[in-house]
């Protein structure tokens, strides 16, 4: 039997600062809570410019018949702002779960230590996406 010893070569993930960060959607499912029944999007979130960071897990759960008014409007808002943080009104477009991997988002992303588990980040809110205006050169002739 071989003994493997890994001591000097694992690496522990890195928890980010507080802050804005660009994140890329690495995995998206729709999931169904065991205890409710309840549908949510399940997403794997990887930072694009820290590789080293560990990866974020966020659960978008929808609005459900057993929530009272407070929570449906709470759920909507974040499903609603989730899709704004990429360009889609969730409210009037279909969202396409299968092509979510690879979409890049900006949030404001924290760390949080929840009682039993280890510290992670968060992501505490999405950033909407900023349409993007051509660059136009100062020295470029415009048609008048």
């Amino acid at each position: 039997m071989a003994i493997l010893d890994f001591t000097d070569q694992l690496v522990k993930a890195e928890i980010m600062p507080d802050g804005q960060y660009e994140l890329r959607v690495l995995k998206a499912e729709e999931r169904t809570a065991r205890t409710s029944g309840n549908q949510y999007l399940w997403i794997c979130y990887a930072f694009t410019e820290h590789p080293q960071a560990q990866v974020i897990f966020e659960m978008l759960h929808y609005p459900a018949n057993t929530d009272d008014q407070g929570q449906k409007v709470k759920r909507s808002g974040m499903l609603k702002k989730f899709g704004a943080s990429f360009g889609l009104d969730i409210a009037s477009q279909e969202l396409d779960i299968d092509t979510l991997p690879g979409t890049i988002l900006w949030a404001n992303v924290k760390s949080r230590q929840d009682e039993g588990y280890d510290e992670a980040n968060v992501v505490s809110s999405y950033i909407k996406a900023k349409v993007q205006q051509p660059s136009v050169d100062p020295n470029d002739d415009l048609p008048m």
